[in-house]
């Protein structure tokens, strides 16, 4: 035999006889949709729109902790990732910059050109040599500067549609396969016919 178990209407105070195992029922005498809670020491009902809103702030609430999540992940990855960009020199530590790389160009190809123009007989060959390093290491440093400046604009870029909530439909998506009370209690009627 099933039990019945006794509780009241949380809209017009009714009482109610419904099975333990039933989680949603309507109400015979206001036809209130109620959802039955229970705990360990009361049951009690509580109307289903009030439930389906409480779901509804859950949702957002679920897509905003996503979104806090994903920006979480992705400032941790770029930590990690602008670490091969950075140069220490004198316990200081700097990025890349286009303007470095020119300037150390310059220098080194400045003072290469002197050395070779000054410097007797064969030291002519290290202004030569000096020159090319420079050249090559400011191009290298431009180069680099560059590739830091693009993957930087990529992660604002990636911050920016995190934050505007461009990805909260993926997420979205996966909430709606979540049935409400509602749905879930038109199922059970639909499956109990």
């Amino acid at each position: 035999m099933i039990e019945l178990e006794k509780i009241a209407c949380s809209n017009c105070g009714a009482p109610l006889e419904v099975p333990d195992s039933v989680d949603f029922v309507t109400c015979n005498h206001c036809t209130t949709q109620l959802s039955i809670r229970r705990t360990e020491s009361v049951s009690y009902t509580e109307k289903l729109e009030q439930v389906t809103a409480d779901q509804a702030q859950l949702r957002e609430r679920l897509v905003d902790l996503e979104r806090q999540n994903r920006l979480a992940t992705l400032a941790r990855n770029w930590e990690r990732h602008k670490k091969q960009y950075e140069i220490h020199k004198d316990g200081k530590t700097s990025m890349p910059s286009e303007v470095g790389g020119i300037v150390g160009m310059i220098m080194g190809a400045v003072i290469g050109i002197f050395i070779a123009i000054a410097a007797p007989g064969p030291m002519k060959l290290f202004g030569l040599l000096f020159f090319a390093v420079g050249v090559i290491a400011g191009l290298r440093s431009q180069s680099l500067a560059k590739q830091y400046n693009r993957d930087y604009r990529n992660y604002r870029r990636s911050r920016k549609e995190i934050l505007a909530g461009k990805h909260d439909s993926d997420f979205n998506e996966r909430l709606k396969s979540v049935p409400t009370p509602r749905e879930y209690l038109e199922q059970l009627e639909e499956d109990v016919r």
